[in-house]
């Protein structure tokens, strides 16, 4: 699978808000940041960043691109249950056998 693949389907599961295939995609020692988190473990990435069904009602992909041979940028538009839309982007980093390593992200305003 290709780091894009590998990110696309770890975003899937993240929207399906299926907890225990998202953790089997992180590798030992994954750390998440973002304006609100600064470089959490995956299982507090799990606890707090993770369930998001009563916050967001949609998300659309806009692009998801190689950036580096390890690093994939995602960029998406999300939608939360109020109407407000917001965009982001995610930086992912993948490890050769496949897992998140790391992801930070990088808030984007409101659409």
């Amino acid at each position: 699978m290709s780091n894009i693949e590998t990110v696309r389907k770890f975003y899937e599961l993240f929207e399906a808000q299926n907890a225990d295939a998202a953790a089997a995609m992180l590798a030992p020692g994954f750390t998440f940041t973002s304006p609100q988190d600064d470089g959490i473990d995956a299982d507090e990435w799990l606890r707090v960043c993770f369930p998001t069904k009563d916050h967001f009602a949609s998300h659309t992909v806009i692009a998801l691109v190689a950036a580096t041979p390890d690093t994939t940028l995602l960029y998406y538009e999300y939608t939360l249950h109020d109407g407000k839309k917001y965009s982001n982007v995610e930086a992912h980093t993948v490890t050769a056998d496949g897992k998140i390593a790391r992801v930070d992200v990088f808030f984007g305003g409101q659409i």
